[in-house]
């Protein structure tokens, strides 16, 4: 049985500055996006004509009616956030409601206090006024958003003329697409056993919570053979935003798995397409696809990464971590994309003799000491990701 979200959004603007000559304001919806926690979408503005530069002054209310799917909302109101854009968070407020058992609301309010939501943008451009971020407890019953311009009501904050703005009628697939990786860590890598360490695992230290915050899942229990976390993203192009992400399990035999620590098979919220995959982990450079994968909700293919060097975008991507196998570099504590002097007087340093989950222990021991300095952050220091 298909779940949908059920999205009506009025948006009111008034230009604050220069003069509306032969000016066009519209406004649409892009980029709808899901992961395991949060479902998104921009909202983006454009200006066709001369207004005669200067400021867009943005007034009133942007209404989103939606019925609520509990199993992927759950029984109270999610709590909504606006991730800033181009809006000050001074120049908004949110209010949610439910209208009956399945039917709520989202209401933002744009310039409450007023004084105008300021915003310049380009002319003859699309350019993005804020990102909506919904929260969700089941992303595998959210499998589609619509919305119509049937919605009624509105408000604004004077009696100048507006320009009504009403987004059409349309609808996004937020479907689901297979993957399969292998990769390796430097750090706990284990040129006897051919595999990686797990020792963290072992000793009970790797959280029940994605230490990502772009996926920041909590599970139950830590299947055996699991070496760490790692976050994978998806983007349409090279250098271009993630589409999706998704925190998984990285095994010792170098599979991203599935929450039962056997299932290689990733489920990544994104519809069948061609994409860059970027593997990330909290101590170690990213590394990313040399070229895109195509991916289908149908069946996955392997994409290794512990190979060839040429199998990782960049120049020396990974490195040699045994002959005819490669890994990515370790030594990265602060998530900079850069091994340097910060990684070790600002992280190393002060953990240095420390057991626990630190980004400091290089090599996944559980223990900060003199094998992370001399062995791997010595050795790999000025080494920088590729993977912007």
């Amino acid at each position: 049985m298909q779940h949908c979200n059920k999205v009506i959004i009025l948006l009111v603007w008034l230009s604050s500055s220069g003069f509306l000559n032969a000016q066009s304001i519209t406004a649409k919806i892009s980029n709808a996006r899901i992961n395991s926690s949060e479902f998104l979408w921009d909202v983006e503005v454009r200006c066709d004509g001369d207004w005669g530069g200067g400021n867009l002054n943005i007034l009133g209310n942007c209404d989103l009616y939606f019925t609520l799917n509990e199993l992927a909302f759950g029984f109270t109101l999610p709590t909504v956030q606006i991730l800033q854009v181009e809006l000050n968070s001074s120049n908004y407020q949110i209010s949610t409601g439910r209208v009956s058992d399945f039917q709520c609301w989202i209401n933002i309010t744009l310039d409450p206090f007023g004084g105008g939501a300021n915003f310049i943008p380009p002319l003859n451009e699309w350019a993005t006024l804020f990102t909506v971020s919904l929260p969700i407890i089941n992303a595998d019953e959210n499998s589609m958003l619509f919305w119509d311009e049937t919605a009624t009501g509105f408000s604004h904050f004077d009696n100048q003329p507006i320009e009504k703005i009403f987004l059409g009628d349309g609808d996004i697939p937020l479907t689901q697409s297979l993957a399969k990786f292998k990769v390796f860590l430097e750090g706990p890598y284990n040129t006897s056993t051919h595999q990686m360490n797990t020792t963290l695992n072992d000793n009970g230290l790797l959280p029940l919570i994605s230490p990502y915050g772009e996926d920041p899942r909590t599970v139950d229990t830590i299947p055996t053979d699991i070496v760490d976390w790692v976050l994978v993203e998806l983007r349409e192009m090279a250098t271009g935003p993630t589409v999706s992400s998704k925190s998984v399990f990285l095994r010792k035999d170098g599979y991203l798995v599935a929450d039962d620590g056997i299932a290689t098979d990733i489920t990544l919220y994104a519809p069948d397409g061609n994409y860059y995959v970027v593997i990330k982990h909290r101590n170690h450079l990213a590394v990313m696809s040399t070229n895109t994968i195509s991916l289908n909700a149908m069946t996955a293919t392997l994409y290794d990464f512990t190979s060839s060097a040429s199998q990782c975008y960049g120049a020396e991507g990974v490195r040699a971590i045994e002959p005819g196998v490669w890994g990515a570099w370790t030594g990265d504590a602060d998530g900079t994309g850069f091994i340097n002097s910060v990684d070790l007087n600002s992280c190393w340093r002060p953990d240095n003799g420390l057991g626990g989950y630190k980004r400091s222990d290089f090599d996944l021991s559980g223990f900060v000491n003199s094998v992370d300095l001399n062995r791997y952050w010595r050795i790999n220091n000025g080494r920088g990701t590729s993977v912007n």
